[in-house]
């Protein structure tokens, strides 16, 4: 047998090769390279041909944590199923109690439009969406949006904004509304009747709220359950409507309001009373009552603003019984002209309000600034239309009390019937 003759630095290369401490660290090393690839091409595909919000979080555990999208981008989909949920690493407080805010102060913010009926594919795709009307950005961050059971308690996290003029889709349980991306998911349902919804700020004061109507009524002001037509919003009466599209226009503007032609007026005479900023408050001017639970409370004058103070709104209650009455349970809600009803004052603002008999109460927006001051104010985001509008009175087994309409009230002038 030939011997065969092995050198010294052969034998160093193979034992180099074959040791098993180098070996783990050479093979860690391509370990760790070939992450990075992958994380760089997941990265690229998602700028530029993929949804890279969800292949980066999903490649780092959680939806990414970042400023407001800018352009066309959408936030990332973040899941919120009760008020103590988190989601990854995104910043998600408690969501506000329904009762928690007492005081709507208005904002830019405002709910739009509402498919509390769900979609064409089931009930259970009920989806909300938000509208920003200012000229800036918004932050949501910490805002919160509470249904009156808080089946809903969603709250909006950490870096959460809306573009000016632009829209937040919410949907329930879902990712897309009629092949719409939503922006958040939220679980819980709304009701179709004795039902509210309210947009808190994140010091829960109330920022915005729609309300089912009361009975015998009932239901939401608007919207089409048999014909899964969502209710929309005038965003600048404020007003609801049933939109013309079925199925609505998620995270778009809305579509047109209906033409409803202008109510009669109710009444004869228009004073220039409130040009002084004093209502008037005379028991013998004061109107009949339609009938009701009680039958002596009723809606004697309106004001729907000045010149330099288009937000100079109130309503005068008044008294023509014998005796002081009670205005817990009632209500005052407002008709745009569309047709479409809202609230006006909450009943939660009349409780444990009473008026002497021939007495009165005055309700008016948080600018009203005249004499007597106001006895209770509506949310700042209602305001009083000058021309086509009306405001109702319910008692508190939901019957319509008292109502003034109107076709025009001249700015600066009230209006009694």
């Amino acid at each position: 047998m030939e011997e065969v003759f092995i050198s010294d630095k052969e034998v160093e290369t193979y034992e180099k090769r074959n040791d098993p401490t180098r070996r783990s660290v050479v093979w860690s090393a391509a370990a760790i390279a070939a992450v990075f690839v992958l994380i760089g091409g997941a990265y690229a595909f998602g700028r530029f041909g993929g949804s890279g919000a969800s292949i980066t979080a999903s490649l780092f555990g959680g939806a990414r944590e970042n400023n407001p999208p800018a352009g066309g981008e959408t936030f990332p989909l973040w899941n919120t199923k009760g008020a103590n949920n988190t989601n990854g690493n995104i910043d998600h407080p408690t969501a506000c109690e329904y009762e928690s805010g007492k005081t709507a102060k208005g904002d830019t913010v405002l709910i739009s439009e509402i498919a509390w009926m769900g979609t064409e594919e089931g009930a259970q795709y009920e989806w909300i969406e938000i509208a920003n009307i200012g000229k800036m950005a918004a932050s949501m961050e910490g805002r919160s949006l509470v249904d009156k059971d808080e089946q809903i308690q969603f709250t909006f996290p950490k870096g959460a904004a809306i573009l000016a003029n632009q829209f937040l889709l919410l949907a329930r349980n879902a990712d897309s509304v009629r092949k719409v991306r939503a922006d958040f998911q939220y679980a819980g349902n709304l009701k179709n009747e004795n039902e509210g919804l309210r947009l808190f700020d994140e010091k829960c004061e109330v920022m915005d709220e729609v309300l089912t109507l009361p009975p015998p009524a009932g239901g939401w002001p608007a919207g089409n359950n048999a014909a899964r037509r969502t209710m929309e919003r005038n965003l600048a009466t404020r007003g609801w409507y049933t939109s013309s599209k079925v199925g609505g226009t998620p995270k778009a503007e809305n579509s047109a309001p209906p033409v409803v032609p202008a109510p009669p007026l109710t009444a004869t005479t228009m004073t220039s009373s409130a040009a002084t900023d004093t209502p008037t408050s005379t028991a013998s001017e004061a109107p009949t009552p339609l009938p009701s639970a009680q039958g002596t409370i009723v809606i004697s004058e309106v004001m729907a603003g000045k010149d330099g103070a288009a937000n100079w709104d109130f309503v005068k209650l008044y008294n023509t019984g014998s005796r002081t009455a009670d205005l817990t349970g009632w209500s005052v809600r407002k008709r745009s002209s569309s047709g479409a009803e809202s609230a006006l004052v909450a009943a939660s603002r009349l409780e444990g309000k009473t008026i002497s008999a021939g007495g009165s109460l005055l309700l008016a927006h948080p600018d009203y600034a005249g004499s007597p001051p106001a006895d209770v104010v509506w949310p700042k985001s209602y305001t009083l239309a000058y021309v086509n509008n009306a405001v109702m009175l319910y008692d508190p087994d939901g019957a319509k009390a008292s109502e003034i309409s109107w076709a025009e009230i001249p700015k600066g002038q009230s209006y009694e019937p």
